[in-house]
């Protein structure tokens, strides 16, 4: 359907409006609160981590204390 055939005037003044044109200082903006969610988000995973790193270490060392404790329970 053209422009001409709208019979709806909305449509029609729709149509006469200038096309959308994205503003530099807009895409600016934008990019640069992505960068800074995206470095948000790179921080809390390393600390989260980092956190998890340390949670398995005491899970090991305790496992492996067990580990120890029950060999020289039975050597004795």
């Amino acid at each position: 359907m053209n422009v001409e055939q709208m019979p709806d005037p909305i449509l029609r003044a729709l149509a006469h409006l200038p096309p959308m044109v994205p503003s530099p200082m807009h895409d600016d903006r934008v990019r640069s609160r992505c960068h800074d969610a995206l470095a948000r988000q790179r921080r809390f995973r390393s600390a989260r981590s980092r956190a998890l790193d340390v949670a398995l270490a005491a899970a090991v060392a305790l496992y492996v204390a067990i580990g120890v404790s029950e060999a020289a329970w039975l050597i004795m």
